[in-house]
Order: structure tokens, then sequence, then C-alpha cells
């Protein structure tokens, strides 16, 4: 990665907490939940949808896209940030992140968090474009 400061890897700040991701092949109407169901892709939170991917709530649509369009759905989040960062570890789109620990980390360096093993404290985000070790990857940060 070129930089590895946290404000030379910010790929833009979110105050108004939007975000514009791709739909996953599905329409999606204004005002419903959405889930990130693969890297910047979101599908809408219908009664099928299960357990797993409800914890890859990234918020709730603006405004009503059809995905024939191919246009990008504007997405109203909780995450503050979204940056740049290496992947500790293989983390996929809709991870929970927690910052990586141990001498000689980057300064971005993200593993996945776990449930009932990382305090509540080190949850820090959601993986939103993922990869293995040491890739590159896409992080939204509260």
């Amino acid at each position: 990665m070129a930089g590895d400061s946290a404000v030379m890897n910010i790929i833009t700040d979110l105050p108004s907490g939007m975000i514009d991701v791709d739909l996953d092949g599905v329409d999606v109407t204004a005002y419903v939940p959405v889930y990130l169901s693969g890297d910047n892709k979101v599908k809408p939170v219908l009664a099928d949808v299960t357990q797993a991917n409800v914890k890859k709530l990234l918020g709730w649509a603006r405004q009503t896209v059809t995905s024939a369009s191919g246009l990008k759905v504007q997405v109203k989040t909780r995450f503050r940030v979204h940056q740049k960062g290496v992947a500790g570890e293989t983390l996929a789109a809709g991870d929970p992140v927690k910052q990586e620990s141990g001498t000689g980390a980057l300064v971005n360096s993200y593993k996945k968090f776990v449930e009932d093993t990382d305090g509540e404290q080190e949850y820090i985000g959601m993986c939103i474009l993922g990869g293995s070790d040491t890739d590159d990857i896409e992080v939204l940060l509260f």
C-alpha cells in the first residue's frame, strides 16, 4: 500500500452517512434496509434473509433503483469513514473488523472481529471490499 498513515488512506469521510454502492442483481425500493452481499454490492433485506446477512446490514436505500439501470444505489449508513487498508488475514465483504494488533502491524491493517472472543471495544467497522492476507482492502469505520 502506498501510504501507511490513516489520513492518507481515507477514501471519503461520510459525515452525512451516505455511500454509493452497486446492486447485486436485485431491485431495491427506497427506505428498505440493505446488506452487503459482496464486494461493494448490496441486496435488500427481504423476508427470506438469513441471520448471517442481517449481521452485514449496511443501512437503508435512499431511492428506488432497478438493477437493469446500472445505477449505484445511495445508502444511508451508520458508518462515518470509508478507508483503504491491508488485510491481516482473509476478509470478505460484510465481515466485522478490528485493528490488527501486534508488533510491526501497519496503521491500516485489519483482522476479522470474533464476536465471542474479542472485546466489544475492538469492533470498529465492516469490510466492504475484501481480500486475502496482505491484500489491499476497503473498510467502513464508525
